[in-house]
């Protein structure tokens, strides 16, 4: 919202797919969601993607812009996972670790396991890691204190 300048009502839903009832019926108009939950609705005609958050543009969705295109460069915030483990772990186990994952991720099997999901997987090393997580908490901080207070 403060990136937009849009003032919108936030309704929570505990998952991706609940939300498309909603969608589909008009009781809701905007929603950012895993691509791979309204991929078929989209590809049917029901359902318009206005833009992606990812840093490209969507395999699935090549005519969609990305937010950076649409003019909103600070709203590219994708989702992400990633294995932590306790600060005192040794760093051969975290590296060993780091070595299986990526060779894992590697895999034609795992790969398109994950793009069905609608998740581009990103091998890399933990210091890789460890800058990303700087990144978002720097980038949702910001987000965070400028948002305004919600009161229940």
């Amino acid at each position: 919202m403060a990136a937009t300048g849009i003032d919108v009502a936030r309704i929570s839903y505990k998952g991706g797919p609940q939300v498309i009832p909603d969608m589909l019926g008009g009781r809701i108009h905007l929603n950012f969601g895993v691509t791979a939950n309204f991929l078929p609705l989209i590809q049917d005609g029901k359902l318009r993607a206005l833009a992606v958050t990812s840093e490209n543009r969507d395999r699935d969705l090549p005519d969609v812009p990305t937010m950076t295109e649409s003019g909103f460069p600070r709203l590219t915030r994708g989702a992400w996972s990633g294995l932590l483990a306790p600060a005192a772990t040794p760093s051969s186990i975290v590296n060993r670790l780091n070595a299986e994952i990526n060779a894992n991720l590697a895999t034609p099997e795992m790969r398109a396991s994950l793009m069905k999901l609608g998740f581009e997987p990103k091998p890399g090393s933990p210091a890789d890691f460890v800058t990303l997580l700087a990144d978002e908490i720097d980038a949702w901080t910001v987000a965070a204190n400028s948002a305004p207070v919600i009161s229940r």
